[in-house]
């Protein structure tokens, strides 16, 4: 059996091994190396299973000795990337959007920062979705294939989006506190109506446990009580969505601490308490410090952990990021070098990569988490407090980081293939997710691997007809033919020769994608199934 990974070539700083020390490294991470290899082979142990397959034709007789392909098209554990409307490239960056799309394309989710109820619905009842369906359509045409995480965020950190309407100003009063309530339930249920075909993940109300949120409610029990209604109105709009309760802003955790606003653990404890009904608790993972204690990787690792543990409830990192570059100017109060003071403020796309690659892996390498997202792009606006931690730039600059997430992604992305025995039995370990599984001459199949418990399968696969058969065969011929001439072309011009390598790889990935996509059309057009005949039989 072979097994293949695809590895991307990036800068000796950010592979996987012993990171490089050179000139904007912080100084010192073989802490943080020796917790990433722990990671790793937590990760190999548990975050993979074991995989058979027993390959039948239509006659239910075993497909012997056939050549398989197995390819992962989709990742159980959330590798996400923000989609929020602050957070994405503008419109008609085309350079932007393709970096975009290549973290989307490697099966990352989506995270939408929803603040949209006053655009939504400007007064009690009046639905306008123009912008909404807009915002989502703009993410899909540049990733046909994105899954989203919705966060609901109209009460926290930048100000309020809610419409004077619903009584925001008022909510001491309880008889306008009640009102809010059902107006939020209202909201919440129409919008989960609306997008939970593309929805995955539903995430309450955004850092309610802190200014201002916290100060417009006035008390952690309407806090919850806001939680409360909007987890309501989502299973109401649909009972099988999965929800993730924001449990909130800045882990402290040291019993001497005086802040105003509560611990995610002992904000997620009382709401647990109070009965609410979630899939998990997400919070924030940034280079902060409080109590003198300074928040790594490793530190979070350990939060996250303890997290799982006391909750009895998977976490999942709706946030984090590290800055490429200082900025003073950057969120006020004295900029990146006041808040963020993790390693020392080395703030260099080096020590923006390492932060990626140890918080990617040791997020996945916890027992108890359920995934992670990442700031895709670097916001242009001067005074932004996230402006440097985009993966990528305004003009379409990637950053180290960018292709060490990418990297991340893939080393954790399983393809392969192999040979049925006499029994059409294969066999192979694999990450929890959709996997694609193909024998030529025959029409693929999907399954879905778990990371717990069984996964054998038996696929039954339908033969392509001749004509299919035929005409695929005919594509691949015309595009070899045209590819022959194009290189040849290449190879007569004056160019120089990186220049007429680079144009080569070009065209073999062109032609690539277009065969693909002629095949796949040529199956929409006959109204066969791509997806073939499927039983899933536990021995």
């Amino acid at each position: 059996m072979k097994e293949s990974v695809t590895v991307f070539i990036i800068f000796l700083v950010v592979v996987g091994g012993l990171p490089v020390h050179v000139w904007g490294q912080p100084p010192d991470l073989a802490q943080e190396e020796a917790e990433y290899r722990h990671a790793l082979q937590y990760i190999q142990q548990h975050r993979k299973n074991n995989v058979t397959l027993t390959i039948l034709d239509q006659t239910s007789h075993p497909i012997s000795n056939a050549n398989v392909s197995y390819q992962q098209t989709s990742h159980d554990f959330i590798f996400g990337i923000f989609g929020s409307t602050w957070a994405v490239p503008e419109y008609d960056d085309m350079d932007s959007w393709a970096l975009y799309s290549n973290l989307c394309s490697a099966n990352s989710e989506v995270e939408l920062d929803w603040e949209m109820w006053a655009t939504i619905e400007p007064s009690n009842g009046t639905f306008q979705w123009n912008s909404a369906d807009w915002w989502f359509q703009r993410i899909i045409n540049y990733c046909p294939s994105a899954r989203f995480v919705l966060m609901f965020d109209d009460l926290a950190c930048c100000g309020h989006k809610v419409s004077s309407w619903t009584g925001i100003s008022n909510l001491s009063d309880p008889i306008v506190f009640g009102k809010f309530r059902q107006y939020l339930h209202d909201y919440v249920y129409q919008v989960v109506k609306r997008y939970s075909d593309r929805v995955d993940w539903w995430i309450t109300e955004n850092e309610l446990n802190a200014p201002p949120a916290s100060d417009t409610l006035g008390s952690m029990g309407k806090e919850i009580d806001v939680d409360h209604t909007v987890v309501q109105a989502i299973r109401d709009a649909n009972s099988d969505s999965r929800i993730i309760l924001m449990a909130g802003l800045y882990p402290h955790y040291e019993a001497n601490q005086q802040l105003e606003f509560a611990d995610p653990i002992d904000f997620a404890r009382q709401a647990l308490a109070g009965g609410i009904q979630i899939d998990g608790v997400s919070v924030e993972a940034y280079p902060i410090q409080f109590g003198g204690q300074i928040r790594t990787p490793i530190f979070y690792q350990w939060y996250t952990r303890n997290m799982a543990r006391l909750l009895h409830t998977p976490v999942f990192v709706q946030e984090t990021g590290y800055p490429s570059q200082p900025c003073e100017a950057c969120g006020g109060g004295g900029g990146t070098n006041t808040w963020a003071t993790a390693w020392n403020r080395v703030f260099t796309e080096p020590a923006q990569a390492s932060w990626v690659k140890y918080m990617t892996t040791d997020m996945f390498g916890t027992e108890g988490v359920i995934g992670i997202v990442n700031f895709p792009y670097h916001t242009p606006t001067s005074s932004s407090l996230f402006r440097d931690f985009g993966l990528f730039t305004a003009d379409g600059h990637a950053k180290q980081a960018y292709y060490t997430l990418l990297n991340q992604i893939q080393m954790f992305t399983t393809s392969g293939n192999t040979s049925t025995n006499r029994q059409g039995v294969i066999m192979f370990r694999g990450f929890a997710g959709n996997y694609t599984i193909s024998v030529p001459g025959y029409e693929s199949a999907t399954i879905h691997v778990s990371e717990q418990g069984n996964n054998t399968f038996i696929l039954k696969f339908k033969e392509l007809s001749i004509s299919t058969v035929h005409m695929i065969t005919s594509v691949y011929t015309s595009l070899s033919t045209a590819t022959s001439s194009a290189t040849a072309i290449i190879t007569q011009t004056a160019a120089p020769p990186l220049l007429k390598n680079a144009l080569n790889v070009t065209l073999l990935i062109a032609v690539g994608v277009l065969g693909l996509t002629v095949i796949v059309l040529i199956f929409r057009k006959r109204n066969k199934p791509i997806v073939s005949e499927l039983s899933q039989e536990k021995p």
